[in-house]
């Protein structure tokens, strides 16, 4: 006599809906992460004499910006540098024509003056990916300037 020994396990109704509700939540963070623009982020500025940097990383904006904040002030105990990331609130009205200030500049960059920033402070946004990388002209600048002004103090 042949023995069979066969069984199947039943699935209960809850795995299936906890299965359902998984697939659900991560294919919508997934669908929400493609979509999302994937931007620089970095800071890199001097404030009280002190040098403040970040490991470059990468961040992903829902609001499809990333954004560069350049510091510039001739008081060098104020920020002189620049910050790049994702940006989800200054951004929002640089196609908004209520807006006045932004200017499209020739790197594809809007951009506008910003006493948040500084005496000279400005404020880019973009809207392509990695796109919210700072020249090494304006490096370069922001260097000289600190340097200039702490010459100018002594």
């Amino acid at each position: 006599m042949k023995s069979v020994i066969s069984f199947t396990l039943p699935m209960p109704r809850t795995f299936i809906f906890s299965f359902l509700v998984f697939y659900l939540f991560s294919s919508t963070f997934l669908f929400s992460t493609s979509l999302a623009i994937k931007c620089r982020i970095y800071h890199d500025f001097y404030q009280d004499g002190q040098h403040i940097t970040m490991v470059p990383d990468t961040c992903y904006s829902g609001a499809d910006y990333c954004v560069l904040a350049i510091y510039r002030d001739p008081d060098p105990v104020k920020k002189n540098g620049f910050s790049v990331g994702c940006d989800v609130v200054d951004c929002k009205t640089v196609n908004d024509p209520a807006y006045s200030g932004w200017k499209k500049r020739k790197d594809g960059m809007i951009c506008r003056k910003s006493r948040d920033y500084g005496k000279f402070g400005e404020l880019c946004c973009c809207d392509t990916p990695m796109c919210n990388n700072p020249s090494q002209a304006i490096q370069f600048i922001i260097v000289f300037v600190f340097v200039f002004f702490n010459i100018l103090l002594l």
